[in-house]
């Protein structure tokens, strides 16, 4: 049997009944409180023995002696007040050894470690661990010369403040450091580092710890380690660095953890070496580092309003922005970022636009805790949704184009108004309601007994010449003269056109119009003919004379003239004859036409 589990026994010894044969022994998590030379002799074959998690307080000197072929020890997390070198006096092929978290305060008064020859993973440390000092390695000097080939050194949660230069400078083969939870200064880390004594110390670590110390400036930290050749790793997060100018870092590095700091600026102390970059839980509202080779950024907990678009990160793949302060992101602020594969930017407070929504969906495969970590702060109609569940307004997301729609429809609908009223006249119409509701309005100014005019000719001004220089003269001149009305000679100066119009209408008997293909195209004279139909017509009055100067068809009268074309479908109407025999006849009926209701009681023109 080559490995024997007794841990978590309640054991207070260790057995003496176990196969001798065996390899490992696991006797954490017991009750034993001490180790006597004997208990141990049995398993000399023993290459890996864990003690961890006991309560042992007391080892005597010869306990590990007859253990030659010890490689791993585990003593940690017991209550050790001293550290003896006797214990270790035998073995010579022990390469990890654990102390962690007893209650001793140094490592000795004798080197401890000098038996040790192929020591190469030690861990020592606790809270009541006061320090290491030069005075104390005086006198481990022996100690310098065991550990140039240890690999890995772990003291974290003591109270180590210091490490003496040419301690430091021993340690030729160490690749990984863990000095987290001390209380390293920056100065006393200048001197740990050899800054102050022309570097050279640590020449093979790779990965260094110095988390949770006292260090509180970037730019001294970053030059007390910018000469160890090989270090690549840097983990310098919960400390309580201040403002930061310029850094200089070591010429390889490749991870640096500045997290949860209290930074507030960081962008001219990044190195531009880094492939993983870790700036969380600090105070930065802003990330413009151009740093062409970085492959993964924590950001997460910060104040961030947007995505680090304004930084040249173009060999970026993995961002984490957790916990900011983003508002929503767009497609050009992931075009910064062209080899971005995952995106870690849940729970921040999103306004859920429309087009956020669709960007969010369309890129969820990218978006690392999707969909549960991604809810919308706002509009109120979405808030506390999942943002796949997010359904918004068709006019919230496509405004635009609604606005657009509305827009053409409205001046569609504009246009068939405008083309109704024009092809049906309707502005005409309105125009002729208004002025007839007008006038219905005004008193009857002119007695009907009292009359200025026997006619009102209405006619075309295209049609003027014969109505002046023929038709007049044969009303007015003759045995029984006619006294008749034309706008030319008979309207006030200065008077709206539409009052002279009814005036001249009201102070008539009758009412003449010459119909020619001119008459149904002037305007006018559908202001004229309209007002005859509102004012006469309405009154039931048989006023209207029809003079039909020239062939007409009747199809051609507008048919907003509806009286006038009903009136020409049930009346007689004079027409000009072409013979001039017949003309005299044409006159004669004219004449007698206007005469049939006339009355002799006519006001003189004014």
């Amino acid at each position: 049997m080559d490995f024997c589990d007794c841990s978590s026994l309640q054991l207070t010894s260790i057995p003496s009944t176990l196969p001798r044969q065996m390899k490992g022994l696991d006797l954490s998590n017991n009750l034993i409180q001490t180790i006597s030379d004997d208990e141990l002799k049995p398993y000399e074959n023993l290459r890996v023995l864990c003690l961890y998690g006991n309560e042992i307080h007391s080892i005597t000197n010869n306990s590990f002696q007859s253990l030659q072929n010890l490689e791993e020890l585990d003593l940690s997390y017991n209550k050790l007040p001293i550290l003896s070198s006797d214990w270790f006096g035998g073995l010579h092929k022990l390469r990890q050894l654990n102390l962690l978290g007893n209650h001793y305060t140094l490592l000795g008064e004798k080197p401890l470690f000098s038996t040790l020859p192929s020591l190469r993973n030690l861990k020592f440390g606790n809270l009541e661990f006061s320090a290491l000092s030069k005075q104390d390695f005086d006198d481990f000097r022996s100690v310098y010369k065991v550990v140039h080939t240890i690999k890995s050194v772990t003291c974290t949660d003591s109270k180590v403040f210091l490490m003496p230069c040419d301690f430091s400078r021993s340690f030729k083969m160490m690749t990984f450091l863990d000095l987290s939870g001390n209380v390293l200064t920056d100065m006393f880390l200048e001197s740990t580092t050899c800054y102050l004594d022309g570097f050279g110390a640590w020449p093979s670590v790779q990965t260094l710890n110095v988390s949770r110390n006292l260090l509180s400036s970037l730019t001294r930290v970053s030059k007390a380690l910018s000469k160890i050749p090989s270090l690549t790793y840097i983990d310098l997060s919960q400390n309580m660095f201040g403002d930061t100018t310029s850094c200089i870092w070591p010429k390889n590095l490749l991870y640096l953890n500045i997290s949860d700091c209290k930074l507030k600026l960081i962008d001219n102390c990044i190195p531009v070496t880094l492939e993983i970059l870790d700036v969380s839980a600090n105070h930065l509202e802003k990330f413009t580092s151009n740093l062409t080779n970085l492959k993964e950024l924590y950001i997460s907990n910060n104040r961030l309003a947007m995505l680090p678009g304004n930084a040249y990160l173009p060999s970026l793949t993995l961002l984490v922005i957790r916990e900011n302060s983003l508002h929503e992101f767009f497609q050009s602020d992931l075009g910064h970022f062209p080899n971005l594969t995952r995106l870690d930017a849940g729970d921040n407070i999103y306004f859920c636009s429309c087009q956020f929504v669709d960007l969010a969906k369309q890129h969820n495969q990218i978006l690392l805790g999707w969909p549960e970590n991604y809810i919308c702060d706002s509009p109120p109609s979405v808030r506390g949704y999942q943002i796949k569940d997010a359904h918004l307004p068709i006019l919230m997301c496509h405004r635009t184009l609604v606005v657009t729609v509305s827009c053409i429809a409205s001046i569609l609908v504009l246009a068939i108004i405008v083309l109704l009223c024009h092809c049906l006249h309707c502005i005409w119409y309105a125009k002729m309601t208004w002025a007839w509701l007008k006038a219905k309005r005004m008193p009857l100014r002119v007695s009907k007994t009292v009359m200025s005019f026997d006619a009102f000719i209405s006619y075309s001004e295209m049609d003027s010449e014969w109505v002046e220089n023929m038709m007049i003269p044969q009303l007015e001149n003759g045995a029984h003269p006619l006294r008749v009305c034309i706008h030319k000679r008979d309207f006030v100066p200065g008077k709206w056109i539409i009052d002279n119009i009814i005036d001249a209408m009201e102070r008539s008997h009758k009412t003449l119009f010459i119909l020619s293909e001119h008459f149904v195209q002037s305007e006018w004279c559908k202001y004229e003919l309209e007002f005859s139909h509102f004012r006469l017509f309405d009154e039931n009055n048989d006023t209207a004379i029809l003079v039909v100067l020239e062939p007409i068809e009747k199809a051609t009268i507008p048919k907003r003239f509806c009286k006038l074309r009903k009136l020409m479908n049930t009346k007689t109407y004079l027409e000009w004859p072409s013979e001039e025999e017949e003309q005299h006849i044409f006159w004669d009926k004219l004449k007698a036409a206007v005469q049939q209701e006339g009355n002799p009681e006519i006001e003189p023109t004014i």
